[in-house]
């Protein structure tokens, strides 16, 4: 997908990678926004990222080596998934020697919420986190977190229980249509932004433009709880 003119272009551009969740996405960001992008429904993020880059770089007329920083998606949300995306771009990172900016998958959804309407009182990005949970986070119309939650209750009740009632809600994400439907206090409306690296890039520009840039070394994906991982169970053979 191509967005701009690579001619018009004339920021270094930043690479952009979201694997929280099934919908993984690769973005090319400049100054002017989104460069190109690719995406895949329930893609694995091992089998797809290093093609995707190729196919960037050729249709962006680049080299690799043009790169000038990495934003990835640090989480909340799958964890194969976020392992699988943060070692792609800390591999590129450390082999081009450029900065790597971690950016919360939460964060990228609330601003992809904004741009689409900027009507709301609030905003509540939500990654579904299986078994009747969901990720979750509050920020407000001008982009400011008020709250970052797990929450075990697709009610909400304890997480917004000091929203106003009657306030203009705006949820989206992979968890927001569990949730829509206990929110009677509310004017709840689903938003169809779901996680996507074009609003990992733009919030990644910002970043690269302060020099406000992770440590690659020690940068890891943000669970929120621990990977549930269980140990293979071994066989005993009689002799």
């Amino acid at each position: 997908m191509s967005f701009l003119n690579p001619q018009t272009t004339s920021q270094p551009p930043i690479l952009a990678i979201e694997t929280a969740t099934e919908y993984c996405s690769m973005a090319l960001c400049n100054k002017d926004g989104i460069w190109f992008s690719k995406e895949e429904l329930k893609a694995d993020p091992v089998r797809v990222l290093s093609g995707w880059l190729d196919r960037l770089a050729a249709e962006a007329d680049l080299g690799i080596a043009d790169l000038k920083a990495i934003a990835v998606s640090i989480g909340p949300g799958s964890f194969t998934g976020l392992r699988a995306g943060i070692s792609f771009a800390k591999g590129l990172s450390y082999g081009l020697d450029i900065p790597i900016l971690g950016i919360s998958s939460l964060e990228g959804i609330a601003l992809g919420m904004r741009m689409n309407n900027a009507d709301f009182d609030y905003y509540l990005p939500m990654i579904d986190a299986r078994r009747e949970e969901v990720y979750m986070a509050v920020y407000d119309r001008e982009g400011k977190i008020l709250k970052r939650a797990f929450s075990h209750d697709f009610s909400l009740t304890g997480e917004i229980a000091d929203l106003e009632s009657g306030a203009k809600l705006a949820l989206g994400g992979s968890g927001a249509a569990k949730t829509v439907t206990f929110l009677k206090n509310y004017e709840s409306t689903l938003s169809e932004i779901v996680s996507h690296a074009s609003f990992i890039g733009i919030i990644g520009k910002k970043r690269y433009e302060t020099k406000i840039w992770d440590d690659r070394s020690t940068l890891a994906p943000d669970y929120i709880k621990e990977p549930n991982i269980t140990t293979a169970k071994v066989k005993k053979y009689q002799t």
